[in-house]
């Protein structure tokens, strides 16, 4: 599992850097020590990911503190941050919500997808809080899809969509069917999607639910 952090000292071992870290939003602030690398230029306060073994229940001891942990995304993003408060599950693709297109790249996507190598798969949401919206597709070891909530549009929980993405910069996307039907998801269900076709093809202007860019964040 990977939980957002905070670092509350750093301290040298052995000539090479260490912190002590605390689970953020988290009543049993957990306190861990973990090695960092120089290049990371983490600092008291700072907010990181980091990779412990899942948090027991209630009335469980901590029996794998034995267990080393690791930081995971020393800088990581709003996105990041937000996904992994309460503990996700340990993937690659976490790392994609850093991928965030500027303001000019994902308008550049949303005018002219036909020049891009565009393409659609099948994805859940995940997670919808107040200020994100996360679609996992998880038949995929890479794709992770997130924007800024919209307040008009709803989504609930494992609520099964279809997302166009470009695929040199996943996170230019946009939700091209909220509610496809059971043979449209299994269609896109596939590691990478099917190539973007003319039925989901979507007014640049007003798109059913424009994907935000966290830079604007």
């Amino acid at each position: 599992m990977v939980y957002t952090s905070v670092v509350k000292s750093t301290y040298p071992f052995w000539g090479n850097p260490r912190c002590t870290v605390c689970l953020f939003n988290d009543v049993r602030t957990r306190k861990e020590q973990i090695g960092i690398s120089r290049k990371w230029n983490v600092r008291r306060k700072d907010t990181i990911i980091v990779s412990f073994p899942e948090l027991p229940k209630e009335n469980e001891s901590f029996y794998y503190n034995i267990y080393s942990t690791k930081c995971y995304e020393p800088h990581p993003n709003e996105l990041q941050i937000e996904y992994c408060t309460n503990g996700v599950k340990l993937s690659n693709k976490i790392h994609s919500l850093k991928d965030t297109p500027t303001k000019d790249e994902l308008m550049e996507f949303l005018l002219r997808k036909k020049n891009h190598t565009a393409k659609v798969i099948s994805a859940v949401v995940v997670k919808n809080s107040k200020k994100y919206v996360y679609f996992d597709a998880p038949q995929s070891d890479e794709l992770l899809f997130a924007h800024k909530r919209v307040e008009k549009t709803a989504y609930r929980e494992r609520q099964r969509v279809l997302i166009a993405y470009d695929v040199d910069k996943t996170q230019a996307f946009y939700v091209c069917n909220p509610s496809p039907s059971e043979k449209e998801f299994e269609r896109y269900n596939t590691p990478t999607g099917l190539p973007l076709t003319p039925e989901y093809y979507l007014n640049a202007i007003e798109p059913s639910n424009p994907p935000q860019s966290s830079n604007e964040h």
